[in-house]
């Protein structure tokens, strides 16, 4: 069963194998912002090792927009910087369990967040999954 009360899910995603001081500094400078735990490590079939700051889950993705531009220019720049060229993406997922429901029909990205998203050197990915009987 699908959590209807909270569709939508945001995280920064980098498709790459930080180094000890560059996932250490990311670690303190997201520490100082309130996100001590946000940053995790996980092998992956395809991408060898990802690293993603997970940002939670909201009924609407506006709180969760928030967050990410909460993160901060440095937090942006910073990620920008450790990371390689075309291995960050930001990704909003939705998790649809009635198609006939207009409040869980469509996407969009607010300012802000495609601003930090650019300052991060970030591709923007979204993501829907649609359950049915």
């Amino acid at each position: 069963m699908v959590e209807t009360e909270r569709p939508f899910r945001l995280s920064v995603r980098i498709a790459a194998d930080l180094g000890e001081a560059e996932a250490g500094e990311l670690r303190a400078v997201l520490a100082d912002q309130g996100f001590e735990d946000a940053l995790t490590r996980r092998g992956t079939r395809r991408a060898g090792v990802q690293w993603r700051i997970d940002l939670g889950r909201a009924g609407r993705p506006d709180s969760l927009f928030d967050r990410l531009v909460g993160l901060g220019e440095p937090v942006a720049r910073m990620v920008g910087r450790i990371a390689p060229e075309g291995a960050v993406s930001v990704s909003l997922c939705q998790e649809i369990d009635d198609v006939d429901d207009p409040g869980q029909k469509g996407i969009w990205f607010a300012p802000d967040a495609v601003r930090w998203a650019a300052l991060a050197g970030a591709s923007i990915d979204i993501d829907q999954y649609i359950y049915t009987d």
